[in-house]
């Protein structure tokens, strides 16, 4: 067992160290003595009505208007009678989503995030597993949602929502009990519920607050799906610092349609995958549209050093880049990437820990490792999440609660890491992702660094094959321009001359795109499959 001396932690680093820290604002509330979600939102409704905190194609939505919108739904679940389990939101990534959510938290009903662009069956899945009665969806889909067991109701689409007066409600769910359920796809494939208190989220809204300095002149672009923990933390976060949010459906819109929302309304903070943001720096247009970035956040993948160079080279010079690390069972890590940076050669350094976080690095008997030694990262928090959705109930499940008593809860993370003595972590990458070659953990972000720096190369993706014995890599290559007869040989030979025998993929597969999830995280499954057929992908 690990002593209390083993967990490190770094409350003297803030969490906006390296970053705007000159930028006045108005700090985030400590989640522990917070006030609920509603409450926060109706006094910032009541400070600025008029200002808008949703825009899109359709208009713009203040937040007057807003707040009206979430007790009007809260109003219509309580007249629907007791709602047996929690609401499901299966809505479109606009206004609706975001009304839904607040109106819930307003009703008193958790609810369960989905996303409509998952296949049917997996939504359905979804609601089965996690006992939800009642969808709130559009009014288009309702009458053909056939789920067994459940009822639809519908939220207006889009900016529906007319102006009203500004009215304000005094009942609200309590901070600590189940408010929000998220689905991980889990190592089966099969969904894994999830599940966040009020002031859970509420941690990752003040990580988010204090590291950027959000005020009311920010304008938010969050392009992942609000089902996921980073899409979902922007869509509390910004609403609850006074901020406006600029809606877009990545899936429906494309990169074209992404550019061109960017260049009629300029936003100040972007938030994507690292994968997306390296399609966006290629674009010609990429300069002159990210002028008004003051902030690009990316998360969920590992940032490479080629990226950090790449972004660089289209963003304004003032702009920061932001990384942060976590998962949606627990709390973790943030860093602004820039100079100094010599904890990894290929990796931009994941961070320093979030606020009232510890952290430990173990290795595979269990034991604590010395600085600079890598094993699996531990993540203990009073903000992890309460635990797992299993059967109607709240359980713990991989949340383990610290002996020690304090309300504090260990997630063992599955992912390779190590620490500095100053406090900076580098993540390496996934236990299930990594292969151990005579006694070396090898991680395909190395690898994935030098196909992109070949000027023949436009994008480039390598995942491990566990399905082989012994495990396999296998390298996914986007040619830049047409592809010459002997491209693969060609770069079989320069992996050689820049790596180690044991990190050449098995094999090189020339593709014509990458596939991506809906919020441009990439698609390791998607991508496997293609390995499956002998020619990949057809190039154009």
């Amino acid at each position: 067992m690990l002593n209390e001396t083993d967990w490190i932690r770094t409350p003297h680093i803030r969490p906006d160290s390296r970053g705007p820290i000159d930028r006045p604002y108005r700090p985030f509330t400590d989640p522990a003595v917070a006030r609920p979600i509603i409450d926060t939102l109706q006094s910032i409704a009541v400070e600025g009505p008029d200002r808008p905190v949703i825009d899109g194609d359709g208009g713009s939505l203040g937040y007057g208007s807003f707040l009206g919108a979430v007790l009007d739904l809260k109003d219509r679940l309580g007249a629907a009678g007791p709602v047996s389990g929690p609401v499901g939101i299966l809505l479109p990534s606009d206004a609706s989503y975001a009304v839904a959510v607040f109106g819930c938290l307003a009703a008193g009903y958790p609810s369960v995030l989905m996303d409509q662009s998952y296949p049917e069956d997996r939504n359905r899945a979804i609601a089965a597993m996690t006992g939800v009665r009642l969808v709130l969806t559009t009014p288009e889909r309702m009458a053909s949602l056939d789920w067994p067991n459940v009822s639809a109701a519908g939220v207006p689409s889009h900016f529906e929502y007319a102006a009203t007066s500004l009215r304000l409600s005094s009942q609200f769910m309590d901070l600590d009990q189940p408010a929000i359920i998220m689905c991980t796809s889990g190592s089966s494939g099969m969904p894994k519920p999830i599940v966040h208190s009020q002031r859970t989220m509420l941690h990752w809204a003040r990580t988010t607050h204090d590291a950027l300095h959000v005020r009311a002149d920010d304008r938010v672009l969050s392009l992942s799906s609000f089902s996921s923990l980073g899409g979902f933390t922007a869509l509390l976060s910004y609403p609850l610092a006074g901020a406006s949010m600029q809606m877009l459906d990545l899936k429906a819109n494309g990169l074209d349609g992404l550019m061109t929302t960017l260049a009629r309304r300029p936003v100040t903070i972007l938030r994507a995958a690292p994968s997306l943001l390296r399609g966006l720096a290629l674009l010609p247009e990429a300069q002159a549209t990210f002028a008004k970035l003051r902030v690009v956040q990316n998360y969920g993948e590992p940032f490479l050093k080629a990226d950090l160079v790449a972004l660089k080279s289209v963003l304004p010079g003032q702009c920061l880049i932001r990384s942060t690390y976590g998962s949606t069972e627990a709390s973790g890590m943030s860093w602004f990437a820039g100079e100094p940076d010599e904890y990894d050669p290929v990796r931009v350094a994941t961070g320093t820990l979030m606020p009232d976080t510890a952290a430990a690095i173990v290795d595979d008997e269990g034991q604590p490792c010395r600085p600079g030694q890598d094993g699996e990262i531990l993540i203990r928090s009073v903000y992890n999440a309460l635990g797992e959705w299993i059967d109607g109930r709240l359980v713990l499940g991989r949340l383990v609660p610290h002996p020690s008593g304090d309300g504090t809860r260990v997630f063992y993370t599955n992912d390779i890491g190590r620490y500095h003595p100053d406090g900076v972590f580098v993540v390496l990458g996934r236990k299930d992702r990594m292969l151990k070659v005579n006694g070396q953990r090898l991680e395909p972000a190395e690898i994935e660094g030098a196909l992109r720096r070949m000027e023949s190369v436009e994008r480039a993706e390598v995942a491990v094959d566990q399905r082989a014995i012994p495990a396999k890599l296998v390298a996914f290559v986007v040619p830049r321009g047409h592809a010459e007869p002997g491209l693969v040989k060609e770069i079989r030979a320069k992996l050689r001359a820049q790596l180690p025998s044991f990190m050449i993929p098995s094999r090189i597969i020339l593709v014509s795109s990458i596939p991506l999830l809906a919020g441009g995280k990439v698609d390791s499954i998607a991508m496997l499959k293609m390995a499956d057929n002998p020619a990949g992908v057809p190039l154009p």
